[in-house]
């Protein structure tokens, strides 16, 4: 597993940017104001329940800022080195295809990214929110950011909802500030979950049909292993451990150069 140059965290272009520090700062601030001003109304303290909510909470947020991290560290590109090295050893490659941008031979499955000027095994699409590609070696963190992040927004969504319409039934004895602060947490709880919510869906043909977003969008499913093969693909070895943090190993059966091909035909999925 390659890690990006410090040159190439940073964003591309400064949107990007500013949807990351956005997406950072938004769920810091949610976090803080449902543990540190909602949680003291609606649970007694010194509770079991205190310890789980806050908990739950961290481990929520803990893995979408760790998870969003390693998408963004984890190098998905193609090494012109070790391509070169490939397509000696494979004989000429079957499948590969010629890159005029990156001036070299990519094996199947690979895309070349314009914003981030460079070729990436098994390229899904380019994220705006991490503001890196996403593809074979860093698409375990992508998938756990956005699943993490749906998770914890609607969560919030719910509490923010039950805070302000049932527990204090739309009255307040306190300043107005306050209620504001409420506001903002429904409302970006509900921005983060629909957005999450929608990203999840267009990445159900990864799961479903082990397809990138080209590749469903052609309806080509060559690549299909089932549902459980298909996971194995991006979680790992390991993938029933994944789920607790990205810092759990879990090495790849595929080197995102090799692929196995189905005996299924194009479109025989539908």
């Amino acid at each position: 597993m390659a890690i990006r140059s410090l040159k190439r965290i940073v964003p591309p272009n400064a949107l990007e940017g500013f949807f990351l520090v956005v997406l950072v700062a938004g769920m810091t601030v949610v976090l803080a104001i449902l543990l540190n001003m909602m949680m003291p109304q609606m649970v007694a303290q010194g509770t079991a329940a205190v310890t789980l909510y806050t908990l739950l909470g961290f481990f929520l947020y803990t893995n979408i800022i760790t998870n969003m991290a390693m998408c963004i560290l984890v190098d998905p590109r193609a090494d012109p080195k070790r391509m070169a090295l490939e397509l000696e050893l494979a004989g000429g490659g079957k499948g590969w295809h010629e890159c005029t941008e990156c001036q070299m031979w990519v094996p199947p499955r690979s895309r070349h990214c314009r914003i981030c000027a460079v070729c990436v095994l098994k390229r899904d699409h380019h994220c705006i929110l991490t503001g890196c590609c996403v593809g074979h070696h860093n698409y375990r963190y992508f998938f756990y950011f956005v699943l993490y992040m749906f998770l914890a927004s609607a969560i919030s969504f719910v509490v923010g909802l039950d805070f302000v319409y049932v527990h204090r039934a739309g009255n307040f004895e306190f300043f107005p500030i306050y209620v504001s602060l409420f506001v903002i947490v429904i409302i970006m709880s509900l921005l983060f979950m629909v957005m999450s919510g929608c990203i999840l869906y267009k990445q159900w043909p990864a799961i479903r049909y082990g397809a990138t977003s080209l590749e469903a969008e052609a309806h080509n499913f060559q690549y299909n292993l089932g549902v459980l093969g298909n996971l194995r693909m991006f979680l790992g070895k390991w993938m029933v451990l994944t789920w607790i943090s990205p810092f759990i190993p879990s090495p790849l059966p595929l080197d995102g150069v090799h692929w196995e091909v189905t005996n299924r035909e194009v479109g025989d999925c539908l």
